[in-house]
């Protein structure tokens, strides 16, 4: 089975307000910013407990063109190839942390993309 991430959407946590999981991947895919990536992307995740409680740490890394905005709150809506759809996110914390990383490359032939890295923490698993 191919889980590759084939694409990215996002849209401000607060506009999430009220919406359960599936209403809001369906609201980030329609008011969301399509974010253009590289395809795949990579989708890592794990577990580990604290205090009772199993959190789930996930991390996605893409690349793209265009230099997003990164200040602020934004939920990420993950489309796998498989057509699995993941949020992470919701308007309520903890919240995603999104950060971008540009390189000047001394090669042409390296990537000039930007690396966007998206971390999340949750008690729910992201699969």
């Amino acid at each position: 089975m191919i889980r590759n991430v084939i694409a990215v959407h996002r849209l401000p946590c607060s506009e999430l307000q009220g919406l359960t999981s599936d209403l809001a991947a369906n609201h980030i895919l329609d008011a969301g910013e399509d974010m253009h990536i590289q395809v795949p992307a990579k989708l890592s995740y794990n577990s580990k407990v604290v205090n009772n409680v199993t959190l789930w740490d996930t991390k996605l890394v893409f690349r793209t063109c265009p230099e997003p905005d990164v200040v602020g709150h934004y939920a990420y809506r993950l489309q796998l190839a498989n057509s699995t759809v993941i949020v992470l996110g919701s308007s309520e914390r903890p919240y995603p942390v999104t950060t971008s990383s540009t390189s000047i490359n001394d090669n042409l032939s390296d990537s000039q993309l930007n690396e966007i890295t998206v971390s999340f923490t949750d008690n729910r698993k992201p699969l």
